[in-house]
């Protein structure tokens, strides 16, 4: 029995389906043979009262509200039944998400528990040939769980290698060259003389971080968000700063050499000292840009004061 109303319930829009196709042709059989019994033809009563045959209204009189019935079911069961896939679909990602995040925080903790162990057993932070091979491991453990984690872990392990003195631009111990920190979150992180040349930082956090003397050469920043950030004599040279976000930040005296900064927004942003190229400041290399506005310009003028002093030189 129970396999039965679960057989109905699946086939219902099929059952019917065929009842009305049925229907139809018991009225169609009843017209066309003047079945009396059916009452679809003209026919007289046993009283001797004279009835008409059916008319088109009167079959959509008789039919009208199963219709709606039937329409209405069918129109709440696919609503119910998508409501529950897209209810079965949210818990399915937020049980993914929470066992994603737990994996994370479980990789997260193994690493630093060896970096740990590695630091205080192998003296990690002082290059010497005895503790080269650990070195190389810490290297390798770090690119390998960089790409495993999210933005927000990303920025701890950042946080973590920078304060324990491991990727100083002097004396760097682990090289991060090829690193994937995109979407790093770096907010209000302390990254002073970082050496974080030629990885990939496309959409970090960087918002009122400090950079001070760090080394970003040839490093992805598509994207990455500057916000107030000090990044005083930081080195940029061949950095893609393409739509990054530096508004407020202070970029005295840096280095953006060849730097791209197509469609960046450097609005308010202090270049006061800053090198842009190798012989000159030009505007050529700034007219790519999304927003001069209110810009410090390496002589120490605002950029509308600049630029009209540089039309009247030229």
């Amino acid at each position: 029995m129970k396999a039965l109303l679960h057989w109905v319930q699946r086939y219902w829009l099929l059952l019917l389906t065929l009842a009305l196709v049925a229907l139809g042709v018991l009225i169609f059989l009843g017209y066309w043979f003047n079945w009396d019994w059916a009452g679809v033809g003209n026919y007289t009563d046993p009283e001797g009262g004279f009835h008409r045959s059916k008319t088109l209204w009167d079959w959509l009189e008789l039919l009208i509200i199963p219709l709606v019935l039937a329409g209405g079911g069918l129109w709440f069961s696919m609503t119910q039944k998508k409501t529950e896939l897209e209810i079965a679909e949210r818990e399915r990602q937020v049980e993914r998400e929470i066992a994603k995040d737990r994996q994370n925080q479980t990789i997260l903790t193994a690493y630093f528990d060896k970096m740990t162990e590695l630091l205080l057993d192998y003296n990690l932070r002082i290059k010497t040939e005895e503790n080269a091979e650990e070195r190389s491991i810490a290297r390798a453990r770090t690119l390998a769980v960089l790409r495993s984690l999210d933005g927000e872990r990303k920025g701890q392990v950042l946080k973590f290698l920078c304060e324990a003195g491991l990727i100083n631009r002097e004396g760097c111990v682990i090289l991060l060259i090829g690193a994937d920190l995109r979407g790093a979150d770096l907010t209000d992180a302390l990254l002073e003389g970082a050496e974080l040349r030629m990885t990939d930082l496309r959409k970090a956090n960087f918002s009122i971080a400090s950079l001070v003397d760090a080394s970003l050469e040839a490093t992805n920043l598509k994207e990455a968000d500057f916000e107030g950030a000090d990044m005083a004599g930081v080195y940029l040279g061949e950095a893609n700063l393409a739509q990054a976000n530096l508004a407020w930040a202070n970029l005295a005296w840096a280095n953006l050499e060849f730097a791209n900064l197509e469609g960046a927004n450097l609005e308010n942003a202090n270049l006061d000292n800053a090198v842009l190229t190798r012989a000159t400041v030009d505007p050529e290399n700034l007219i790519t840009a999304r927003t001069l506005k209110g810009t410090t310009m390496p002589d120490g003028t605002k950029y509308e004061d600049w630029m009209t002093k540089y039309k009247q030189a030229n």
